[in-house]
């Protein structure tokens, strides 16, 4: 008898991970992270949560810490996505 030679006995060709893949694959705390880096994101996604204790700390000398506002960040992203209605 003759082996069968099935094509799953075949060595899979190597998928070249994208930059697009890398960043699809980062945590929700990644992601977080880098979108604190990005300038005026505030102003581009509403994701804040309009804190009570928020209120409070703007009338500070501080401010508002940055932890408080990836907080929501990440409440944002772990929100189910709003379609658009143009």
């Amino acid at each position: 008898m003759s082996p069968v030679i099935s094509i799953l006995d075949y060595p899979k060709p190597k998928q070249v991970q994208t930059n697009a893949d890398r960043i699809r694959a980062v945590s929700d705390e990644e992601l977080a992270d880098l979108m604190m880096g990005l300038v005026d994101l505030d102003d581009q996604i509403n994701y804040c949560q309009n804190l009570p204790e928020c209120d409070e700390l703007l009338e500070t000398e501080d401010g508002i810490p940055e932890h408080k506002c990836r907080d929501c960040l990440l409440k944002w992203l772990r929100q189910p996505a709003k379609e658009d209605s143009e």
